[in-house]
């Protein structure tokens, strides 16, 4: 049985009902990872190559039913890192996916050959023929997590670029708009992961976002005004 690494969210509304209008979870967002396995952190080791294995966002119903199968497409992803590569959008129509890591070029076999990502997409999730990428935008480099804004209409991506870390994306119906970067000034990382910051969250305002350093002792916050 081969081993996967996996992302997931929760969508708390149903295909057809806004986010208001129902408390129970509908649907599992799941990112499967078809290159890292659990032991890559330890060993710096891929997993086998197999052209049959891809990286898939699939969507789950619930409540499970026996036999019921997920809807799956494919979307570069990779769970190197904190697991906040996956938003969804209010309504939960959109899936929004980081690229941490691009696909596993030819041939390669150990965690140090994967060339970092830089984008983020949109997956349309309510398509008749099945999910779609709809549209896709630069970030910067290895987006570590993103974080939708409470009003839906704003993605903050986490990057490893030094003096512009943060990226803010508008969105509007699954498209993204013009990418602003900041800068947060973090000094070098003192702890075990060589990282500046990980992770990314909004106040509840969503006026603020926070930033967190990679060793967990640290947060900077940036201020929108728009």
């Amino acid at each position: 049985m081969r081993l996967a690494s996996l992302c997931l969210a929760v969508a708390a509304s149903a295909w057809s009902l806004p986010v208001c209008a129902q408390s129970q979870p509908s649907f599992l967002a799941v990112l499967a990872d078809a290159d890292m396995v659990p032991t890559v952190y330890e060993t710096g080791e891929l997993g086998p190559a197999d052209p049959n294995h891809r990286d898939t966002l699939a969507i789950i119903g619930l409540p499970l039913a026996a036999g019921a199968r997920p809807t799956m497409i494919e979307v570069s992803n990779s769970v190197y890192g904190p697991p906040g590569g996956l938003a969804l959008s209010r309504d939960a129509r959109f899936a929004f996916v980081a690229e941490i890591l691009r696909p596993r070029p030819a041939g390669a076999t150990k965690l140090s050959e994967m060339l970092a990502g830089s984008v983020i997409r949109s997956v349309d999730l309510r398509r008749e023929r099945g999910p779609a990428i709809i549209d896709i935008v630069d970030v910067g480099t290895q987006p570590q997590a993103i974080a939708l804004n409470p009003s839906g209409d704003l993605i903050v991506a986490m990057t490893t670029d030094v003096d512009r870390e943060l990226s803010f994306v508008p969105v509007r119906d699954g498209r993204f708009g013009q990418v602003k970067r900041v800068g947060l000034g973090l000094p070098p990382s003192s702890g075990l992961i060589p990282l500046r910051s990980t992770w990314v969250e909004w106040h509840p305002s969503g006026t603020w976002s926070t930033g967190h350093r990679s060793h967990f002792t640290r947060s900077s916050e940036v201020r929108m005004d728009r």
